[in-house]
């Protein structure tokens, strides 16, 4: 909570004037990405462009980037298309993109997004002169019941995030909102090091900068920095995505990141084994009782100024059932996460 305190209320506000590039890498997102790009349109800030890396799509993509450009004029003279050749996936795309953009700022988000008409102006904001990397808030749209648990979910992966930052303890970060300066991308060899790791093209270089560039990345608090996309539509979906996301915690290199991921599942698994404790008679039913008040009281009073700085609805039935779904999640996931494959945009890894 001091942390995230600490990275949410930070005050930075600059009036950076430089040329940006947005890019967005996408693979068989035709059903996507016209509401991104009409979004982009609609910039108040008019000095970038933006460049659509085409990681090997086989869908109508390319003629969806057309018909938009042809609906919207702007766009024909911002939007360039570059095509992987050689080699695929995300890292690889956006390589490829950075190499190609000509704008001192990289802003990066994904083909099933929607932003603000500030956002390029707003994440641009939170640079100052030492500034290399800016986190921006991402939320999920929700309708269902499983798409708000999904919602809850993911304000607490940003929220920690979040938090950490603010203890320049970088952990995590979400390519659907990053900016940061082509040099520091450079400078530090990109992604070099974690090109076979098919994700964490945000996560991986968020701690290549701060480890490079100390105290020079902040969280962009803004409202209007706020990026929105989808859940996943449906549980199988969603599990792929969390083993890929969780798959890549072991390949990192600091004593922290190890420590904290160690730290969640243990104190998930706790929780998990409270009722064979006290079948046991190794806790009491006062203890057990006031574990679980403190477990519930401490996340409420994380999440809910989480939620309300994501612009997402703090929705208690949703927080309620997760009390009992998230520890079998996390260890069934941390468990799983270490050798299970999954699949990602058409590939298996």
């Amino acid at each position: 909570m001091l942390g995230w305190k600490k990275a949410a209320h930070a005050s930075r506000n600059s009036s950076l004037t430089s040329f940006a590039s947005v890019l967005v890498p996408f693979r068989n997102e035709a059903n996507t990405l016209a509401f991104l790009l009409e979004d982009l349109s609609k910039q108040k800030y008019s000095a970038f462009e933006i460049i659509l890396v085409n990681d090997h799509s086989e869908d109508d993509s390319l003629n969806v980037i057309s018909r938009v450009c042809e609906k919207f004029p702007r766009l024909k003279e911002q939007v360039r298309v570059v095509h992987c050749t050689q080699q695929s996936g995300k890292k690889a795309a956006l390589t490829l993109g950075i190499a190609q953009a000509t704008g001192d700022i990289i802003l990066t988000t994904d083909a099933d997004c929607r932003v603000d008409n500030e956002w390029v102006q707003s994440m641009l904001s939170h640079f100052t002169d030492n500034t290399m990397l800016v986190v921006g808030g991402v939320r999920l749209s929700a309708s269902s019941f499983f798409e708000k648990l999904q919602q809850l979910e993911f304000v607490s992966l940003i929220g920690s995030g979040v938090a950490t930052l603010g203890w320049n303890l970088p952990s995590m970060a979400n390519g659907a909102n990053l900016a940061y300066r082509k040099v520091a991308f450079e400078k530090v060899g990109g992604y070099a090091g974690n090109e076979h790791v098919p994700s964490g093209d945000d996560e991986f270089l968020l701690r290549k900068i701060c480890n490079e560039y100390s105290e020079a990345v902040c969280f962009a608090a803004n409202p209007t920095s706020i990026v929105e996309t989808w859940p996943a539509n449906t549980l199988k979906t969603f599990i792929q995505q969390r083993l890929r996301w969780a798959g890549k915690w072991r390949l990192h290199t600091g004593l922290f990141s190890k420590v904290l991921a160690l730290s969640i599942f243990f104190f998930q698994l706790t929780f998990l084994i409270l009722p064979i404790l006290l079948v046991l008679k190794v806790i009491s039913w006062p203890l057990a009782l006031a574990m679980m008040g403190s477990k519930v009281v401490g996340e409420f009073l994380f999440l809910y100024p989480v939620s309300q700085r994501l612009g997402v609805k703090f929705q208690w039935l949703a927080f309620g059932a997760l009390q009992f779904i998230y520890p079998y999640y996390v260890v069934a996931v941390g468990l799983l996460a270490n050798g299970s494959k999954y699949t990602w945009k058409g590939r298996t890894f």
